[in-house]
């Protein structure tokens, strides 16, 4: 029979044991979430989120901590920090979508039809919820003397030379939105130098920081854009807004256009099943406290983007900020793949999936929107 050995030593060991286990077992893994958003504000979900801890602490105790003010915060729910968000704004929405295809990001806010392009080109990537429909609109030079949609489409019927309207980047949403209600308004229009008979000529400025000195120098008569763009150049007299997407008549015959949505890697989804359910909750969370409150959030949206808080009071109330598919976006998006398809601009996964009558569930992870707005 071995011996007994003395309750002190006995203690000694249990206690070293125990410290051990302690020191060797692996720390809980906390996921880093790459977030990318564009700098304008029809992605003010996530600056509010970011600016207003204490609000969403109290509204759901699952909110934001900042550590680094527009990169590093962490995603808190109950006290306990269940992520590390960073945030990068360095990109417009199309190079988002590019990105988070590319692995740079997990989530990103982005152009809700090149989110489609890429799930159709096979790309492991879903739209994980609608943002915003409108926020898109028609500047012309101050002293054009068209004062609405309906004036500038008579002023370019009779208008001896062609009327000059930029946008920014080829492909963009709003260039589409406008090519089409001028197609609709029997209206040709056509690239510079491309088309004699076009009596709307659409520049590409390569970018929408040119927008608003091309108006100025006189290089273009207009420019069609998004917010907080129009009311910027509103607001320094560069030009006058005369008129919003609704005014086009476009999509679904609505007069909304699919703009923003937030798409996922499929991956991170599935090893980050929680965290990404929970990010998306605050996120729809913040969109639908920015609906309500346009003009209690405008001084937290002008401080992330660093603009007058002017521009923001006038820009915010143009924008329609979704936590689901009602008002339009769902008739909107519908009408967009409608087209996309016609056009062919889809020929791979997504148009398979709509002659199947399965789009919506090869675009969008329903199940995981459907989790998080469960929680709203």
């Amino acid at each position: 029979m071995m011996p007994k050995l003395p309750m002190r030593l006995f203690m000694s060991a249990a206690a070293a044991f125990l410290l051990y286990s302690a020191c060797s077992r692996e720390p809980a893994r906390i996921p880093v979430i790459r977030v990318a958003c564009a700098p304008h504000d029809h992605h003010a979900a996530l600056y509010v989120a970011a600016l207003s801890p204490e609000y969403f602490q109290e509204n759901g105790n699952l909110y934001l901590q900042e550590k680094t003010f527009k990169k590093d915060y962490d995603l808190i729910e109950g006290g306990t920090v269940i992520a590390h968000v960073t945030l990068d704004s360095s990109g417009g929405d199309s190079q988002n979508v590019r990105k988070l295809c590319e692995d740079q990001f997990d989530f990103a806010f982005g152009s809700f039809p090149e989110m489609v392009r890429a799930v159709d080109e096979g790309r492991p990537v879903k739209v994980v919820a609608p943002i915003t429909t409108g926020g898109t609109g028609l500047v012309v030079s101050a002293d054009m003397c068209a004062r609405s949609w309906k004036e500038f489409v008579a002023l370019a019927r009779w208008r001896e030379k062609p009327l000059r309207i930029g946008y920014k980047t080829e492909g963009s949403n709003q260039q589409g939105a406008l090519g089409a209600a001028l197609w609709r308004e029997g209206i040709p229009s056509g690239k510079w130098l491309e088309n004699s008979s076009a009596r709307v000529l659409m520049i590409n400025l390569y970018g929408q920081n040119n927008l608003i000195p091309a108006v100025k120098a006189g290089l273009v008569d207009g420019f069609v854009g998004m917010q907080p763009l129009l009311a910027e150049a509103q607001f320094a007299g560069a030009g006058k807004i005369i008129a919003y997407i609704g005014d086009f008549e476009t999509a679904g015959g609505e007069g909304y256009f699919p703009c923003c949505a937030l798409g996922a890697r499929e991956e991170f989804i599935s090893r980050n099943p929680g965290q990404a359910e929970k990010f998306l909750t605050l996120v729809l969370r913040a969109n639908r406290y920015v609906s309500q409150n346009p003009g209690k959030i405008a001084q937290k949206v002008a401080k992330w983007l660093e603009k007058p808080v002017e521009i923001e009071e006038m820009s915010l109330p143009t924008i329609k900020y979704s936590t689901d598919f009602k008002d339009g976006w769902k008739e909107s998006a519908d009408a967009w793949l409608r087209d996309a398809i016609e056009k062919r601009e889809l020929v791979g996964a997504v148009r398979k999936a709509y002659e199947e009558g399965e789009t919506w569930q090869k675009v969008f992870d329903l199940p995981l929107l459907d989790k998080a707005s469960k929680k709203l």
